[in-house]
C-alpha cells in the first residue's frame, strides 16, 4: 500500500510542504508529462508506417515461417492477426468471441457484450467497451477461422460455449482454456522482432484500420456523417465518440503531407 501511495501521490518537499511536481516516475508524472506508458501497456506508440510495415511483412509470409514448432499455434495466431487487422476489432473483444458468436451463412463474427460471463475463467474478464455488431470476413480468412475450429474444438471438449482463441499447452491444467491478453502481445511482440521492428502493442493494428478506412471515406467521397455512421458502427465507438472526427483528420493533414512533398518533389525540392 505504502509503495502504491508513493507512486499515485505528488512528492513532499523536505519542509513538509506539498510541491507542485509530482514524484519521479509516478502515474501522475506520467500523466502531466505526457510521457509513454511502460512496454506492457497497449498503449505503446509506434508510427504509422511502422505498424504498416508490420501488415505488409506479415502478409507477406507463411505463418509456419514464423512459428515453424507448432502448426496448430501458427494456425490459431495467424487467424488472431487477421482478425484483428481486418475487423479492427479490439483484442478484449476477440477474446471474448465463443463459438456462438460465428454466423455461419454469411460469414460474419459477433462482437457480442457479455459482463462478468460466468463462462469465462480469466480474472480480468476481456468485453465490449461499447455495443455489440457484426462485422463480415474475407472468404479467405472464414476458411482459416473453419480450420482452427477443428482444432479448438478438440481442445475444448467440443464445448459449444467455448472460447474461440484458447491456449495450446501440453500442461492439462492450461490447455483450452481462453487465452490471456499477454498472450496475444507476445504474439504480435514475436512477429515485429522477425520483421525488425520495435515491438508495440495489439492495440496499434486498430489504428491502421481506422487510419485505413479514414482514407478509403476520403477517396470515395463520404460525406461527414456517413463516415461517422460507418465508423461508430465498424469500431463499436458510442454515438458521442469523438473518434470519428480526429481519425478523419489525421487521414486529411496525411493526404495534404504527401501532397506538398509530391508539390516539392516537381519543384526539384529535396524531401526527406
Amino acid at each position: 500500500m505504502e509503495q502504491r501511495r508513493e507512486r499515485l501521490s505528488p512528492g513532499r518537499s523536505t519542509t513538509g510542504r506539498r510541491q507542485n511536481v509530482y514524484a519521479l516516475g509516478s502515474i501522475s508524472q506520467q500523466v502531466v508529462g505526457n510521457l509513454r506508458k511502460t512496454i506492457g501497456s497497449r498503449m505503446q506508440q509506434a508510427t504509422p508506417d511502422e505498424v504498416s510495415q508490420f501488415a505488409v511483412f506479415f502478409s507477406s509470409l507463411h505463418r509456419n515461417d514464423l512459428w515453424p514448432k507448432n502448426k496448430d499455434r501458427a494456425l490459431r495466431n495467424e487467424l488472431l492477426i487477421k482478425l484483428l487487422l481486418q475487423t479492427g476489432g479490439r483484442v478484449s473483444e476477440l477474446l471474448a468471441i465463443k463459438d456462438t458468436d460465428l454466423v455461419t451463412g454469411k460469414q460474419m463474427v459477433q462482437f457480442a457484450r457479455r459482463h462478468n460471463d460466468p463462462d469465462d475463467p480469466r480474472k480480468n474478464n476481456p468485453t465490449l467497451k461499447t455495443y455489440d455488431r457484426q462485422l463480415r470476413l474475407s472468404r479467405e480468412t472464414w476458411e482459416l477461422l473453419m480450420e482452427w475450429l477443428d482444432v479448438q474444438d478438440e481442445l475444448t471438449a467440443h464445448n459449444p460455449q467455448a472460447f474461440l482463441f484458447v491456449n495450446l499447452t501440453r500442461d492439462p491444467r492450461y490447455a483450452g482454456q481462453p487465452m490471456s491478453r499477454m498472450a496475444v502481445d507476445q504474439m504480435i511482440r514475436e512477429v515485429c522482432v522477425a520483421a525488425g521492428i520495435k515491438p508495440f502493442g495489439a492495440h496499434q493494428l486498430r489504428h491502421l484500420y481506422v487510419r485505413e478506412l479514414a482514407k478509403l471515406a476520403r477517396e470515395q467521397g463520404w460525406t461527414n456523417e456517413e463516415w461517422r455512421k460507418a465508423a461508430t458502427y465498424l469500431l463499436g465507438w458510442s454515438l458521442t465518440s469523438k473518434m470519428p472526427a480526429l481519425y478523419l483528420g489525421e487521414a486529411a493533414n496525411q493526404e495534404a503531407d504527401l501532397q506538398m512533398k509530391q508539390l516539392w518533389t516537381e519543384r526539384g525540392l529535396e524531401v526527406e
